[in-house]
């Protein structure tokens, strides 16, 4: 109920006028009156003045504690008139068809239940699911239970709703809907979830302690000697491959000296300056060939010597394993096994 808004208004407010009269005139009457009906209708008295000059939140705060004074329908159809003016429409129409259904004043009853069917096309409404269900789970709108409304459109005030659920073995869910809109439906799913248990990290090994004066325990070898047996290993292999082929350039400069011999003779002494020519070629082709393998020899050799030394000095499995230690204690001397067999 809008103030102001259409003649419809303006009419009901007239009714509102006159049924608030009747109600005051109810407080007037009833006799010999308590100290509480007495300020119910001091209250009642001042929502009246707070709603004819159009203050309905404050009307509002005065029929309530009037209300809960001294309760009549007459203060709770003004309550319904303001709430409605503050777009507590659920809450309005809910307070007027309580009074439609229960109110012995026959034109206050037609009143409320008028009131209540023009409402009615205005509620906005909620719709709260659960899904999937889930059996012992309590669902709550602003804190409020509303299990045995799970799927139901449920006409609602506008505002903001706060919707929790919770069940046994689940992981607590929250949702929240906002109703902005007169007449609309909003629907909200809310759905609970099993907790994901982690796995507890495993326990890291627990280390004997060191017996006092006895040998330590045995240390890895670091990465650095683990790695000599490769290295020695790709050293041996690059060493060897230089050496043959120093060797096969060896045997190549040893076919051109002969080819030179095979020319001019062994002390060189050739016929013709071709012949010359030709020793010369050949001579020339074996030098350099015997260069290259006496160098390619010479390295080869270093590099197999650096892998021999590698692989020497590379810790052995037994070495790793075990070894025998010599030790002193307070109770004597003695040679101690370090490691594992």
């Amino acid at each position: 109920m809008r103030a102001g808004t259409s003649a419809g208004s303006v009419g009901s407010g007239v009714l509102v006028l006159l049924l608030v009269s009747i109600g005051s005139a109810a407080h007037a009457q009833s006799g010999p009156a308590s100290q509480a009906s007495t300020a119910a209708g001091a209250l009642f008295d001042k929502g009246r003045q707070y709603l004819a000059a159009g203050k309905y939140a404050e009307a509002c705060a005065a029929f309530e504690r009037s209300q809960q004074l001294d309760p009549q329908l007459g203060t709770l159809f003004n309550l319904a008139t303001c709430h409605a003016h503050l777009g507590k429409l659920a809450t309005a129409w809910g307070e007027f068809h309580d009074i439609a259904q229960r109110d012995p004043n026959k034109t206050r009853r037609g009143a409320a239940a008028r009131e209540a069917d023009r409402l009615a096309p205005r509620l906005p409404r909620l719709v709260i699911k659960l899904d999937p269900p889930v059996a012992d789970a309590t669902v709550t709108s602003n804190g409020v239970d509303v299990g045995a409304l799970l799927g139901v459109e449920s006409p609602v005030d506008l505002g903001d709703y706060a919707i929790a659920a919770r069940a046994p073995g689940y992981a607590d869910a929250q949702s929240h809907a906002k109703i902005t809109d007169e007449g609309k439906t909003v629907v909200v799913a809310i759905a609970l979830a099993r907790p994901v248990v982690e796995a507890p990290p495993p326990a890291p090994p627990v280390a004997e302690p060191p017996v006092p004066g006895g040998p330590s325990p045995a240390t890895p070898p670091s990465g650095r000697a683990a790695g000599r047996p490769r290295l020695g290993i790709a050293a041996l292999a690059g060493g060897g491959a230089l050496l043959a082929g120093g060797l096969v350039l060896g045997k190549l400069a040893s076919d051109r000296w002969n080819a030179a011999r095979s020319v001019c003779g062994s002390s060189l002494d050739c016929a013709t300056p071709g012949d010359l020519a030709r020793a010369q070629a050949y001579t020339d082709q074996a030098r350099l060939r015997g260069n290259l393998s006496t160098g390619m020899i010479v390295a080869g050799a270093a590099v197999a010597a650096t892998g021999v030394y590698l692989w020497l000095r590379a810790p052995s499995p037994a070495a790793q394993s075990a070894r025998l230690i010599p030790y002193a204690a307070p109770t004597g001397a003695g040679i101690a096994l370090e490691g594992r067999l």
